[in-house]
Protein backbone atom coordinates (compact mmCIF):
# COMPACT_ATOMS: atom_id res chain seq x y z
CA UNK A 1 0.00 0.00 0.00
CA UNK A 2 1.29 3.42 -0.97
CA UNK A 3 1.61 6.09 1.61
CA UNK A 4 0.32 9.54 0.73
CA UNK A 5 2.99 11.93 -0.56
CA UNK A 6 4.42 14.04 2.18
CA UNK A 7 3.91 17.71 1.80
CA UNK A 8 6.38 19.19 4.16
CA UNK A 9 6.80 22.81 5.14
CA UNK A 10 10.05 23.22 3.18
CA UNK A 11 8.36 22.31 -0.15
CA UNK A 12 5.53 24.78 0.49
CA UNK A 13 7.93 27.66 1.23
CA UNK A 14 9.93 26.85 -1.90
CA UNK A 15 6.79 26.82 -4.08
CA UNK A 16 5.64 30.16 -2.72
CA UNK A 17 9.10 31.61 -3.25
CA UNK A 18 9.13 30.45 -6.88
CA UNK A 19 5.66 31.88 -7.48
CA UNK A 20 6.60 35.19 -5.91
CA UNK A 21 9.86 35.29 -7.87
CA UNK A 22 8.06 34.73 -11.18
CA UNK A 23 5.45 37.40 -10.40
CA UNK A 24 8.09 39.98 -9.42
CA UNK A 25 10.24 39.08 -12.46
CA UNK A 26 7.30 39.53 -14.82
CA UNK A 27 6.44 42.91 -13.28
CA UNK A 28 10.05 44.11 -13.56
CA UNK A 29 10.31 42.94 -17.17
CA UNK A 30 7.12 44.80 -18.07
CA UNK A 31 8.36 47.94 -16.32
CA UNK A 32 11.69 47.69 -18.17
CA UNK A 33 9.99 47.31 -21.55
CA UNK A 34 7.73 50.28 -20.83
CA UNK A 35 10.69 52.40 -19.75
CA UNK A 36 12.68 51.55 -22.89
CA UNK A 37 9.70 52.35 -25.11
CA UNK A 38 9.20 55.75 -23.52
CA UNK A 39 12.91 56.59 -23.75
CA UNK A 40 13.11 55.64 -27.42
CA UNK A 41 10.09 57.86 -28.11
CA UNK A 42 11.88 60.81 -26.52
CA UNK A 43 15.07 60.13 -28.45
CA UNK A 44 13.23 60.18 -31.76
CA UNK A 45 12.60 63.89 -31.38
CA UNK A 46 16.18 64.68 -32.28
CA UNK A 47 19.35 65.69 -30.49
CA UNK A 48 19.01 69.11 -28.83
CA UNK A 49 16.72 70.38 -31.55
CA UNK A 50 13.65 72.43 -30.87
CA UNK A 51 10.80 70.21 -31.99
CA UNK A 52 7.12 70.87 -31.48
CA UNK A 53 4.25 68.48 -31.82
CA UNK A 54 0.61 68.43 -30.96
CA UNK A 55 1.18 68.60 -27.21
CA UNK A 56 3.13 65.37 -26.72
CA UNK A 57 5.41 63.09 -28.66
CA UNK A 58 2.73 62.40 -31.25
CA UNK A 59 2.92 64.35 -34.51
CA UNK A 60 0.40 67.09 -35.22
CA UNK A 61 -2.45 66.02 -37.52
CA UNK A 62 -2.85 68.22 -40.59
CA UNK A 63 -6.37 69.13 -41.77
CA UNK A 64 -7.33 68.62 -45.40
CA UNK A 65 -8.49 71.80 -47.15
CA UNK A 66 -8.84 70.59 -50.74
CA UNK A 67 -7.01 67.98 -52.82
CA UNK A 68 -3.35 68.31 -51.90
CA UNK A 69 -3.76 71.41 -49.73
CA UNK A 70 -3.45 70.96 -45.95
CA UNK A 71 -3.48 73.18 -42.86
CA UNK A 72 -0.95 72.31 -40.16
CA UNK A 73 -2.08 73.74 -36.78
CA UNK A 74 0.65 75.73 -35.06
CA UNK A 75 2.93 75.71 -38.10
CA UNK A 76 2.65 79.47 -38.55
CA UNK A 77 4.00 80.06 -35.01
CA UNK A 78 7.39 78.38 -35.46
CA UNK A 79 10.44 80.40 -34.50
CA UNK A 80 13.84 80.20 -36.18
CA UNK A 81 15.42 76.76 -35.67
CA UNK A 82 12.13 75.07 -34.67
CA UNK A 83 10.50 72.15 -36.45
CA UNK A 84 7.04 70.65 -36.33
CA UNK A 85 6.39 67.05 -37.34
CA UNK A 86 2.93 66.37 -38.78
CA UNK A 87 0.93 63.62 -40.42
CA UNK A 88 -1.45 63.98 -43.31
CA UNK A 89 -5.04 62.79 -42.92
CA UNK A 90 -4.25 59.65 -44.96
CA UNK A 91 -2.50 58.44 -41.79
CA UNK A 92 0.59 57.18 -43.60
CA UNK A 93 2.37 60.30 -44.83
CA UNK A 94 4.58 62.25 -42.46
CA UNK A 95 5.89 65.74 -43.02
CA UNK A 96 8.08 68.21 -41.22
CA UNK A 97 7.98 72.00 -41.11
CA UNK A 98 11.25 73.83 -40.54
CA UNK A 99 11.66 77.52 -39.79
CA UNK A 100 15.21 78.53 -40.66
CA UNK A 101 16.85 81.74 -41.90
CA UNK A 102 13.51 83.55 -41.60
CA UNK A 103 11.79 81.09 -43.95
CA UNK A 104 9.20 78.39 -43.38
CA UNK A 105 9.98 75.17 -45.29
CA UNK A 106 8.08 71.89 -45.61
CA UNK A 107 9.35 68.44 -46.55
CA UNK A 108 8.28 64.84 -46.54
CA UNK A 109 9.72 63.45 -43.30
CA UNK A 110 10.41 60.07 -44.93
CA UNK A 111 14.04 59.35 -45.78
CA UNK A 112 14.43 58.61 -49.48
CA UNK A 113 16.65 55.61 -48.74
CA UNK A 114 14.36 53.30 -46.74
CA UNK A 115 11.41 55.43 -45.61
CA UNK A 116 12.42 56.01 -41.99
CA UNK A 117 11.35 59.29 -40.37
CA UNK A 118 14.07 61.96 -40.28
CA UNK A 119 14.64 64.37 -37.39
CA UNK A 120 16.12 67.88 -37.40
CA UNK A 121 19.40 68.11 -35.48
CA UNK A 122 20.62 71.72 -35.18
CA UNK A 123 21.75 72.19 -38.81
CA UNK A 124 20.54 69.13 -40.72
CA UNK A 125 17.96 66.38 -40.99
CA UNK A 126 19.25 63.01 -39.80
CA UNK A 127 17.86 59.57 -40.57
CA UNK A 128 18.37 57.30 -37.54
CA UNK A 129 18.04 54.07 -39.54
CA UNK A 130 21.09 54.23 -41.83
CA UNK A 131 22.62 57.64 -40.99
CA UNK A 132 21.68 59.61 -44.10
CA UNK A 133 21.85 63.39 -43.62
CA UNK A 134 20.06 66.19 -45.47
CA UNK A 135 20.61 69.96 -45.35
CA UNK A 136 18.01 72.64 -44.58
CA UNK A 137 16.88 72.49 -48.22
CA UNK A 138 16.37 68.72 -48.11
CA UNK A 139 19.45 67.96 -50.25
CA UNK A 140 21.53 64.87 -49.46
CA UNK A 141 24.68 65.61 -47.45
CA UNK A 142 25.65 61.98 -46.87
CA UNK A 143 24.13 58.63 -47.82
CA UNK A 144 23.17 55.92 -48.30
CA UNK A 145 20.24 58.10 -49.49
CA UNK A 146 20.86 59.39 -53.02
CA UNK A 147 17.72 61.51 -53.50
CA UNK A 148 16.71 64.74 -51.74
CA UNK A 149 13.72 64.86 -49.40
CA UNK A 150 10.51 65.77 -51.23
CA UNK A 151 10.04 69.54 -50.79
CA UNK A 152 6.48 70.87 -50.46
CA UNK A 153 5.15 74.39 -50.97
CA UNK A 154 4.30 76.12 -47.70
CA UNK A 155 3.10 79.47 -46.40
CA UNK A 156 2.12 80.79 -42.99
CA UNK A 157 -1.49 81.92 -42.50
CA UNK A 158 -2.01 83.12 -38.98
CA UNK A 159 -1.17 80.34 -36.53
CA UNK A 160 -1.30 77.64 -39.22
CA UNK A 161 1.00 76.60 -42.04
CA UNK A 162 -0.66 75.84 -45.38
CA UNK A 163 1.15 72.98 -47.14
CA UNK A 164 0.71 71.79 -50.73
CA UNK A 165 2.03 68.26 -51.25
Amino acid sequence: MKTPARHDEHQEKEAVSRRKFLAVSAALALAGISGCASLSGCASLGDESSTRSGGGTEPTMARAITGKLFAVPGGGQLKDGETLVFTLPDGGSAGVLLHVDGQLRAFSAKCTHAGCIVAWQKTQFHCPCHNSNFDANGKVLSGPAKTSLAKWEVSAQGDDAIVTT
